[in-house]
């Protein structure tokens, strides 16, 4: 049901594109449509060749806004296409596009931007201190415009930079606070219940070894709506999370179904590798060896998956740097050998005009002195 919606998404916007190619200025708004809808939907967006034309239409024709996202949407399609310098760079021409002391100003646009810089500082440059400062000017925006729900969003994100900083407290005093606002507001409360907010909080306490703490968090969670929802992505996980304090009350059954609907709902080879852990335990201590045997192999194998997707995912984030500086790189012997080339024409244009500015004086004092010829010639004629 999934992946149809999906599709019909796509073809719905590739239809957009062909119906309105006509007139360029449709044309480029139903790209920035299609794109956006593939964004909200968290669909990859498949190219950049589009949005790039976009990107060059509205910034020779378009508004501050316009432009901003056209930015924008060309920075997510780059951030999908695992290009993490160029999204960056592109997040950041789009917020110098906005106009924010214009009344029309599009901040819930610029509240993004600066949520995605964020989120790419954590996840590819490991600079929480600069993903602070992103979310920071994030959630400003966010209370421009009174958007509660994105503010409370983003005060997960900041909790999940604390926690690439080892600053536990700070994680769990915002998971508090949190819990605390979604007692005074139903929107609020069904919103942290059903989403993962509360992983990286949960997280903490486990590794910390807090479990009556991680329980507390997890009785905020809506396990049957997410289940309703089919909500794998925060499911999976909250489900191995629930497995472990299960596991460490030894009530073995109640874990044990945790842990094999947490494999069932996963996606991710790092929390099934979590899972399949706590099943490897719970078979040591049932002393069921055959089972040790099976899920100790099973742990293995996604302990070693999770490895090369780690060891595949620094490659590519490598790759992908290295690719960005040889371009920046290019682009600067290419822009210093214009300069040159510029620099050379102006010489030939100035030389070429001096010199024939020469010729044309020697012409000139030539014809002049013929004429001065003719002239005493006549006269001569005339005595």
């Amino acid at each position: 049901m999934r992946s149809m919606r999906h599709l019909v998404i796509i073809l719905c916007g590739l239809l957009s594109l062909i119906l309105l190619s006509c007139h360029d200025g449709s044309r480029h708004e139903a790209t920035l449509r299609w794109a956006d809808s593939l964004n909200r939907n968290h669909i990859e967006i498949p190219s950049d060749s589009q949005l790039l034309e976009a990107v060059d239409y509205y910034d020779r024709f378009g508004t501050s806004n316009e432009r901003m996202r056209a930015h924008y949407l060309l920075g997510c399609a780059y951030r999908d296409m695992g290009e993490a310098p160029k999204a960056l760079e592109t997040f950041y021409s789009a917020i110098d596009c906005a106009d924010t002391l214009s009344s029309d100003c599009d901040y819930e646009t610029l509240m993004r931007l600066h949520s995605q810089a964020g989120n790419i500082m954590i996840r590819q440059y490991a600079m929480p201190d600069n993903a602070l400062l992103e979310f920071s000017k994030a959630s400003h925006y966010a209370s421009v415009i009174s958007d509660t729900l994105s503010n409370l969003s983003l005060e997960a994100q900041q909790a999940n930079a604390y926690y690439e900083k080892h600053t536990f407290d700070s994680v769990l005093f915002i998971a508090d606070k949190l819990i605390e606002s979604s007692r005074h507001n139903r929107n609020t409360r069904v919103f942290l219940s059903t989403t993962g907010m509360l992983v990286t909080p949960i997280r903490v306490c486990l590794e910390t070894e807090d479990y009556d703490k991680a329980q507390k968090y997890l009785f905020q969670i809506d396990f049957k709506t997410l289940f309703k929802e089919h909500q794998s992505r925060p499911l999976g996980i909250l489900l191995g999370f629930q497995g472990e304090i299960f596991l460490q009350k030894n009530e073995l059954d109640s874990a044990e179904s945790c842990f094999r609907k947490s494999i069932e709902h996963n996606t991710s080879v790092t929390n099934k590798q979590f899972a399949y852990h706590g099943l490897l335990t719970l078979y040591k201590l049932r002393g069921e060896i055959d089972s040790v045997m099976v899920y100790s192999n099973l742990y293995t194998h996604y302990n070693d998956s999770s490895i090369i997707q780690l060891s595949t995912t620094d490659t590519q984030r490598a790759y992908h740097l290295y690719n960005y500086a040889r371009n920046e790189h290019l682009a600067k012997i290419n822009q210093a050998k214009t300069h040159r080339l510029t620099i050379i024409v102006i010489f030939l244009f100035v030389l070429i005009a001096v010199f024939s500015m020469i010729v044309y004086h020697i012409i000139r004092k030539s014809r002049n002195s013929i004429s001065d010829i003719t002239i005493t010639l006549k006269s001569t004629e005339e005595l």
